[in-house]
């Protein structure tokens, strides 16, 4: 966590969070400079836990 803007902003990283959330995300900021894997990350295979192997 960490304050900005004096004061005014609280940042809380989102991994930290350990309850349900009521909003969602409005937009995807400096995607003009994201890496070069993160393609249609949407599709790849998810899993509840680390999968095996």
């Amino acid at each position: 966590m960490n304050i900005q803007m004096d004061g005014k902003l609280l940042v809380v990283p989102a991994g930290s969070i350990d309850s349900d959330i009521n909003i969602k995300p409005k937009g995807h900021i400096y995607y003009a400079s994201k890496a070069n894997w993160d393609i249609d990350l949407e599709n790849v295979p998810k899993f509840e836990e680390r999968p095996n192997g």
